[in-house]
């Protein structure tokens, strides 16, 4: 009876650990990051639990001499496609036909540290 107590406040006192909020620096990151950002804001995601964790962060990439951006999932055991459409800073929607073509792939904006690189 005396475990049983210890876990039950173990466990009580575990749950009330909640994580910290993340707050996303938007200072460092330019004009068009920020716009891409807020446009595709939907399709951008973290999920961390115990079992597994996976996002879908943005990426800024060359096609066909465009830089492109759009999103993708970021999965240890995932199997993931290459992204079918892109958007410049312009909002153009780009169709990336040829994977091979897209060049200088880099995540700019990571959904899980709400952190912008340029």
């Amino acid at each position: 009876m005396k475990n049983i107590i210890i876990l039950l406040i173990l466990f009580v006192g575990m749950s009330s650990c909640g994580k910290e909020e993340i707050l996303e620096d938007r200072t460092k990151a330019s004009a068009c990051l920020l716009k891409m950002r807020d446009y595709l804001a939907k399709e951008l995601y973290c999920k961390e639990d115990a079992k597994s964790s996976y996002s879908s962060d943005l990426i800024r990439a060359s096609y066909e001499g465009k830089i492109v951006y759009y999103s993708q999932i970021s999965c240890a055991e995932c199997l993931v496609t290459e992204a079918e459409t892109g958007y410049t800073c312009d909002l153009d929607k780009i169709n990336l036909e040829d994977p091979r073509k897209i060049l200088d792939r880099k995540i700019v904006f990571d959904s899980c540290s709400k952190q912008y690189s340029e």
